[in-house]
């Protein structure tokens, strides 16, 4: 069925809004950009359980496939572009999710892939044209059937990313003419590679079969992941680049002493390898560079100041660390819990009597190695608790400091899983609370989030019972991440009375929050994530001066409040993004002369709604 014009904007050139039931639809040829935005705002959501296939009038101009286009289309079984020779980009999660789809192709010309653009598909293979410039993250990711990838002769590819093959089932690969850059994990999680062979032309790169090494073979890039049981690494290399290694399944590697670098990710899920032997030159551990790999047992080199976040994190065979008295430095999350941590004499650390690992000038505690603490003392000197410090600690209930608390650093998960954990004392300095910082902990009573706060992190007290919170900071900008809140059953209040900084809301910050009733946005929220209150118990919703510093109401914002029966409208509000109020008890509703748009289901499901007023 050809897709009727009114599916077309701007005009006839966007499509969006598909809502049709049948199952195979034609794109007309004057279509030039298929419509995408988010997760919950793309061109197919409303016929991706029954479209099975699409295809275009003939001569399409289509250019673009925009963010999330065809996401979950789950009956989809064949993605043929060939035909769209003017496609320049296919956009981030366009076919993400299209399950079963067995067949690709793609059309020459094309120049970007972007993050997930073809994630979770059934394909055995793909032909890449040599038009392609990029391919972003993930990009193939997690299409666990596809085997074979083909890089036209030709080739204008000039980086390999990381992960974008992730969890494929690749063998063998070749590296194109015209690659000079390999990001990162590349190979992470091809468990079935093999080989790796690299184009007559690329000079830039040498392989031995297993691996990628630089032309003096100085720099080892990347290896095959299941190319043997045993690798020895070229005499000449000084440089183990990031993520070279990364699911590597071999269970030893030699290391020659010529190497002074190892970087982030390099050892990342090498979980055969039980030994290894670290080069004496080495200066730092880098970032997660042994994290869930299988190792039993470390001596450090006597030249490692640094060792840094998620280092040997997850690696739960390890039960002893040696460190030499050079270290100067441990960052969070970065050994596992049951280690015995030997420390020189002269350590710029020491495990105090309850077993906290701290700086010596007491203003960091990197990490708390007793499980069974049920109460911890705070240094009032401490400015930062490192990432996953605490991480379910789930006997600690009571946190308190020593003095007038000059924390001002929350890392990631550094209370992540705490959840008999009920009080913590104030923190008048505090500047940053991370990522899950205090995921389902049970604190008990109102926080107070300080006048220097400018970060809240995603997921920060998510799950959590706090019952109240009050933001006062008083910096430039606050970011208030996604999912900040989601799931605070108890949270009843949020207030912002003292807060003079720039606040922005992330998405579905406040979802699923059952106890919150009011809200007030206040005149410095400078924008609301889509989302935000979904299925929360929001009742009545005001606005300062009945106007708000934002021009969208965005995606399914209040969806599904049920108890939202009235709302004002700011005064200055252009657009109602779609399904806003969808699913809430609004009785009636003036829709103010500045509403441009009415978006996509933007009141459906309103059954209680009896009269809507549209101002002249």
């Amino acid at each position: 069925m050809l897709i009727s014009d009114k599916y077309y904007s701007d005009p006839g050139k966007v499509l969006r809004g598909v809502d049709l039931s049948y199952p195979n639809l034609i794109i007309s040829s004057e279509c030039l950009q298929i419509y995408g935005n988010s997760i919950s705002d793309y061109c197919f959501m409303y016929s991706k359980d029954t479209l099975e296939s699409f295809s275009f009038q003939p001569n399409p101009k289509l250019t673009k496939i925009g963010p999330y286009s065809f996401y979950q289309c789950t009956k989809l079984s064949r993605i043929d572009l060939s035909p769209c020779t003017q496609l320049i980009i296919v956009d981030s999660y366009a076919f993400q999710g299209c399950s079963s789809v067995t067949t690709l192709l793609l059309p020459n010309g094309l120049q970007n892939i972007s993050i997930y653009a073809f994630s979770r598909l059934k394909i055995s293979s793909v032909v890449i044209p040599s038009s392609v410039t990029y391919i972003a993250e993930r990009g193939f990711s997690d299409s666990s059937t596809l085997t074979s990838v083909t890089f036209e002769e030709g080739s204008k590819l000039a980086t390999l990313e990381s992960h974008v093959f992730m969890s494929t089932s690749l063998t063998k690969i070749t590296i194109p003419e015209s690659v000079t850059k390999i990001s990162g994990p590349f190979f992470n999680n091809i468990l079935t590679l093999k080989n790796i062979y690299v184009h007559s032309n690329n000079h830039i790169f040498k392989t031995d079969g297993s691996a990628i090494y630089s032309p003096d073979y100085t720099k080892i890039h990347a290896y095959a992941p299941n190319a043997s049981e045993s690798y020895e690494i070229n005499s000449k290399v000084v440089h183990i680049t990031a993520g070279a290694f990364t699911s590597a399944q071999f269970t030893s590697v030699t290391i020659p002493p010529t190497v002074k670098y190892i970087y982030n990710y390099a050892f990342q899920y090498t979980t055969n390898l039980k030994q290894i032997t670290l080069p004496p030159n080495l200066t730092a551990i880098s970032i997660n560079c042994f994290y869930g790999s299988g190792l039993t047992s470390i001596e450090i080199p006597s030249q490692v100041t640094t060792i840094s976040t998620g280092a040997f994190a997850n690696c739960y065979s390890l039960t002893k660390v040696v460190l030499p008295e050079s270290i100067k430095t441990i960052e969070g999350n970065a050994f596992p819990l049951n280690i015995n941590i030997v420390l020189s004499s002269s350590s710029s650390l020491y495990l105090d009597n309850q077993m906290l690992l701290i700086q010596s000038d007491n203003t960091s505690i990197i990490m708390c190695f007793n499980s069974a603490a049920t109460s911890i003392t705070i240094p009032s000197r401490v400015k930062t608790i490192k990432n996953s410090a605490f991480k379910q600690k789930n006997k600690l209930k009571t946190i308190v400091c020593d003095g007038i608390s000059e924390l001002e650093y929350i890392e990631n998960n550094a209370f992540d899983g705490c959840t008999s954990l009920t009080t913590i004392p104030s923190f008048p300095m505090l500047k940053s609370i991370g990522f899950r910082a205090f995921y389902q902990t049970k604190l008990n009573s109102n926080m107070i989030i300080s006048q220097n706060v400018s970060y809240i992190g995603p997921s920060s007290f998510e799950q959590s019972t706090i019952p109240g919170i009050t933001i006062s900071s008083q910096v430039e900008s606050l970011g208030i991440y996604n999912y900040a809140f989601k799931d605070c059953l108890s949270l009843s209040q949020v207030s912002f009375q003292g807060c003079s900084a720039s606040v922005t809301i992330g998405t579905n910050c406040f979802e699923n929050c059952k106890s919150l009733g009011f809200f007030n946005v206040v005149s410095n929220i400078k924008e609301i994530g889509s989302s935000s209150f979904i299925n929360s118990g929001i009742s009545h919703i005001s606005f300062d001066n009945k106007r708000a510093s934002f021009k969208i109401l965005d995606t399914m914002l209040y969806k599904d409040c049920i108890g939202l029966e009235e709302i004002d409208i700011p005064s200055n509000i252009l657009t109602i993004g779609n399904e806003c109020f969808s699913g809430t008890s609004i009785r009636k509703l003036s829709i103010p002369d500045s509403v441009e748009i009415l978006s996509s289901k933007c009141f459906s499901n309103c059954i209680n709604l009896e009269r809507v007023e549209i101002a002249s």
